[in-house]
């Protein structure tokens, strides 16, 4: 199952990923540092060459930004964990990798392996 979510960095609850990154153990400066770089931010939008008035922003992360998309997966691990605890089956590929749940950015693949028994033919 392929999944491609909508409005994804849009969607990043600061507050919720702070705490993800603190319970991973990511170090105080790097999450002061995110916290500092996501928080307490505004934006403002130029059409026809006029700045519009300023917009709080509070929740997302910027696309475009480097760091975006690494902050989008590490507020997506949790849930990928909850997925992996499931009944969802990983496959087997070679050299023993198993494989049940894959993010990328705002995509998500769900592998589930599916058994198939084979009759002899009557």
């Amino acid at each position: 199952m392929s999944l491609d979510w909508n409005k994804a960095f849009d969607r990043v609850d600061i507050e919720f990923l702070l705490k993800v990154m603190t319970a991973f153990a990511f170090g105080g400066n790097f999450v002061a540092l995110v916290k500092m770089l996501f928080t307490g931010i505004c934006s403002r939008m130029c059409i026809n060459h006029i700045m519009g008035n300023s917009i709080n922003v509070e929740r997302s992360v910027r696309q475009g930004c480097p760091l975006s998309m690494i902050l989008y997966v590490i507020h997506q691990e949790p849930l990928y964990r909850l997925i992996r605890k499931s009944k969802v089956k990983s496959i087997k590929l070679p050299r023993q990798v198993s494989v049940g749940v894959v993010g990328y950015a705002d995509d998500t693949n769900i592998i589930k392996q599916r058994i198939v028994s084979l009759k002899p033919s009557q």
